[in-house]
């Protein structure tokens, strides 16, 4: 009995065995495939479709990004318009809506005057006429300065048997927009007044004296047209003007030679004395200008104006017709050219301005 049951467990052990081997193969065969599987992944290179693609580590331009919403349009809306920035804007406007550059007027002046050696006046306009004071005695317009605003123009009566010592000379002072005389002086001892400048820095009219006192300067007040000062310089002259850009004055000299020369603020010479050409020699003196580049030379029969730098060099002549009027006081202002005449009418003097200088 013991031996069947002996028998009988055996039996059983070895049906359990039987069963359970096949499932341990099975598992030890999967495995196997799985580790094969891995391992042929880990050691191939090439990639297939299978495989996910890298991700994009590249960083990108936020600006050059399309933002999705510009094309996303609500239905039943009109898209927007996208309004250009500054850039777009400058590259819209054609050469038609670029204005012109503009000259500046003093500087269409230098042009004309350095364009050739002779010029004639295109343009010479009456403008203005200065009216002879109403006094006992008539008198004929001599030196003047203008700034284009004011005009301020001698009217002198010339004693002759006292060698113009005597002389009476009366100075007004001229609107030019107004076209009226504003102020007048009293009858003043200014012999033959020959030449008017303006002193910018001390604010002050600077008279020159001329025959026979020809080395005199007289200071005037340009409001109350008051003296306020005289003043002798080292040489006699018959014109002088005022650079106020560099502080300095440049004076025509009388005698001998006719000459120029520059002073200082303090009517002290400077530099050298410079010749005229030789041509404008016999011509009859009237006055001296100035811009901060040139020195302007006013003669009478003929009518010229001659031009030089203040180096002393000849630039051009410019021929100013004035109708054969003569001409007695110049300025230069911004660019224009006004010339004071005598009115043959005995009136008083008329201003013209010389505009448009043409070479010839």
């Amino acid at each position: 009995m013991k031996r069947f049951i002996s028998l009988l467990v055996i039996c059983s052990l070895l049906l359990t065995a039987c069963a359970t081997q096949p499932k341990q193969e099975e598992s030890a065969a999967a495995d196997s495939y799985v580790k094969g599987e891995a391992n042929n992944q880990q050691n191939s290179n090439p990639k297939n479709d299978q495989t996910a693609p890298e991700k994009d580590t590249q960083t990108k331009d936020p600006i050059k990004e399309e933002d999705p919403k510009t094309d996303e349009t609500p239905e039943g809306k009109e898209p927007e318009q996208q309004l250009p920035d500054d850039g777009e804007k400058e590259d819209e406007k054609s050469e038609e809506d670029t204005p012109a550059p503009t000259v500046d007027s003093y500087e269409k002046l230098k042009q004309e005057l350095l364009s050739a050696s002779a010029l004639s006046v295109f343009s010479e306009e009456e403008t203005h006429l200065i009216p002879t004071p109403n006094l006992d005695f008539h008198s004929w317009g001599q030196g003047g300065w203008t700034d284009g605003k004011y005009y301020y123009q001698a009217f002198v009566w010339r004693h002759d048997e006292s060698n113009q010592e005597d002389n009476k000379v009366t100075i007004v002072k001229y609107d030019m927009n107004a076209k009226k005389v504003v102020k007048q002086s009293k009858i003043l001892a200014l012999n033959h007044c020959n030449d008017i400048t303006y002193d910018a820095k001390n604010d002050r009219l600077v008279i020159v004296h001329n025959k026979p006192n020809w080395r005199t300067l007289t200071f005037m007040d340009p409001d109350t047209l008051e003296v306020i000062g005289t003043r002798q310089i080292d040489d006699q002259i018959f014109g002088m003007d005022y650079d106020a850009v560099n502080d300095r004055y440049v004076i025509g000299i009388s005698s001998g030679y006719p000459t120029f020369r520059e002073l200082d603020s303090s009517f002290m010479p400077t530099g050298k004395v410079y010749k005229t050409v030789s041509e404008s020699n016999e011509f009859v003196r009237q006055t001296v200008a100035c811009t901060e580049d040139f020195i302007f030379h006013l003669y009478h029969l003929p009518s010229y104006i001659y031009v030089y730098d203040w180096e002393g060099n000849f630039v051009t002549k410019i021929d100013f017709f004035g109708r054969g009027y003569e001409p007695e006081n110049l300025s230069v202002v911004n660019g224009t050219i006004y010339v004071s005449c005598i009115d043959p009418d005995k009136s008083g003097n008329l201003i013209f301005e010389l505009r448009d200088l043409i070479p010839y």
